[in-house]
């Protein structure tokens, strides 16, 4: 608190130096608010100590114990405390929702891509920018994906798969591995194959676990598709008929 007390004076000095710039007025509001706020976020801290000190020194199965609710309640309250002030420090409650947008915009603006300077990119060495384009164009359709769900479960895609039990991870080592494995394309990556040797750089991308239903994953891409927000709604309909209504919901 001495500390927020000394820049607050220093801040105030600059004003009546300066003449009272914008920054440095934004400086003074701030460090008043630090001077101000911080002993009414910090008091908090010993009240919590405190409590957590007598609920530690009490009888835990005591009828009229109720330091547990209290300490509980002070390090909630603590909590709360220290993320406005961490919030007060960082100045962000100072942004206007203006501001933050256009903060926002800019950064978009600087991380979007050019599509003439990504086709120019290169690291310099060959190999790994023949590597990493052909990793690039390794998209496949939410057809032909649907289509490779179809077959597992048949004579010779993965016979004994299960949807509510195999995961993506069993999928990759019993399926897809098989099938990348002499293909018309060569040994190579089953995306390839399913997309009949075409290039394609894909629109979205799809974060998921191995460690997952693979049924789960195609049912979220799927969702994804049409629009709706939860794969619980299309996970049912994976299976028989239902399997070619979905298809024809869907736009390609």
């Amino acid at each position: 608190v001495a500390g927020f007390r000394r820049a607050y004076h220093l801040a105030m000095k600059e004003v009546t130096v300066a003449g009272s710039p914008k920054r440095v007025e934004s400086a003074v509001k701030l460090a008043r608010r630090l001077y101000i706020r911080s002993p009414m976020y910090m008091i908090w801290m010993p009240i919590a100590i405190l409590s957590a000190y007598l609920d530690l020194g009490a009888k835990p199965n005591h009828p009229n114990n109720r330091t547990g609710s209290i300490s509980h309640f002070a390090n909630s309250v603590m909590m709360v405390m220290l993320c406005r002030y961490v919030l007060l420090l960082s100045g962000i409650d100072q942004v206007s929702a203006f501001s933050l947008h256009r903060i926002c915009k800019r950064c978009f603006a600087k991380e979007s891509l050019d599509v003439s300077a990504a086709a120019s990119w290169t690291t310099g060495c060959r190999q790994w920018d023949a590597k990493v384009r052909d990793l690039a164009a390794r998209g496949i359709t939410v057809r032909a994906l649907l289509e490779f769900y179809r077959q597992l479960g048949t004579k010779g895609c993965m016979e004994h798969f299960d949807p509510e039990l195999h995961t993506t991870a069993d999928v990759v080592r019993q399926a897809i591995i098989p099938q990348s494995r002499g293909q018309a394309y060569g040994n190579g990556a089953l995306a390839t194959a399913m997309m009949f040797g075409q290039e394609v750089v894909p629109q979205h991308m799809v974060t998921h676990s191995w460690l997952n239903c693979f049924s789960h994953l195609v049912a979220a891409v799927v969702a994804h598709a049409l629009g709706v927000p939860t794969f619980g709604q299309i996970l049912p309909r994976l299976s028989g008929d239902e399997l070619w209504a979905l298809e024809s919901e869907l736009f390609w």
